[in-house]
């Protein structure tokens, strides 16, 4: 319980880890909470999502920044600087999935999450 706590987080991150952030949980973060997600949302929602873009034959996928709700993956795109931090990757033939996500989506994620995290709190100072 969040009375348990000494301390009130200012911002919750969420990293492709495949947790559901119960919503108390993200209302009790006082500037709420982001997540990355390794898809275009809304497109390719899910723990399987690197995966069914290949399986669907995309030659373009990417990642998302979005705010945490109780819908799975359905949160809207972070805005940033005046644009959605959300960026495309090229798929590479014959890349499987883990190929996909160690080269491009697990740094695109980590770039992306630091200018959320960046904007979200110089916004909110």
């Amino acid at each position: 319980m969040a009375t348990d706590f000494p301390w009130r987080p200012d911002l919750i991150v969420c990293a492709h880890s495949f947790r559901i952030v119960e919503p108390w949980v993200i209302n009790w973060a006082s500037l709420g909470a982001i997540g990355y997600h390794p898809s275009l949302l809304p497109a390719f929602k899910g723990r399987r999502a690197v995966q069914d873009a290949l399986d669907a034959g995309q030659r373009i996928t990417g990642g998302s920044v979005y705010w945490l709700t109780e819908a799975i993956d359905g949160g809207p795109v972070v805005v940033a600087g005046g644009r959605r931090l959300q960026d495309q990757v090229q798929v590479l033939p014959n890349e499987t999935a883990g190929e996909l996500w160690r080269r491009a989506l697990a740094p695109l994620g980590a770039g992306l999450l630091t200018e959320g995290v960046i904007s979200i709190c110089q916004t909110d100072g």
